[in-house]
């Protein structure tokens, strides 16, 4: 977390360099500045439906690695008694032959479809409780892995 001193130094370096661009604009020496569009203010790129082709790839390699299973056989396979839960994105039960996917990380279940419509807007976190939807891939073995070894293990190491 930075110190609020810091905070306030850049606010400070914002306010001024801004000044000053609008002053050279008054002055006809930054004819650019009028022409600057905010990010906010490209309501198509904000609001676009479709979402990029990278996160479509991911999400496809994400619900890849989350199976659809039936709920109670998730159920069973959790040794829970079969107990009323809902699906948090949709608001509805869970049914005994509904499609769910089991996140990796966390065990929460979700319908298939809803978790899959979660997944193709770029979200993939849990919408329970954040945590990823997939475990983190794990270390690389072979000579990325003994690189990577030697590289974080030289380094902490030197630190200490």
């Amino acid at each position: 977390m930075l110190p609020k001193t810091l905070i306030a130094l850049l606010q400070l370096l914002d306010i001024f360099l801004y000044s000053f661009s609008a002053i050279l604009y008054r002055l006809g020496l930054n004819p650019s500045f009028e022409s600057e569009v905010s990010a906010w203010d490209n309501e198509e790129l904000l609001f676009s439906a479709e979402p990029a082709q990278s996160v479509l790839a991911e999400a496809a390699v994400v619900k890849s690695r989350l199976p659809a299973v039936e709920f109670m056989s998730f159920v069973r396979r959790k040794g829970a008694a079969p107990s009323p839960s809902e699906c948090v994105v949709c608001l509805q039960l869970l049914e005994a032959r509904d499609q769910v996917r089991e996140l990796g990380n966390c065990s929460h279940a979700f319908h298939a479809g809803c978790i899959d419509r979660w997944i193709d807007l770029g979200r993939f976190s849990c919408p329970l409780c954040r945590s990823g939807l997939v475990p983190p891939a794990a270390a690389g073995g072979g000579m990325v892995g003994i690189v990577k070894f030697v590289v974080f293990g030289m380094f902490r190491c030197n630190r200490g």
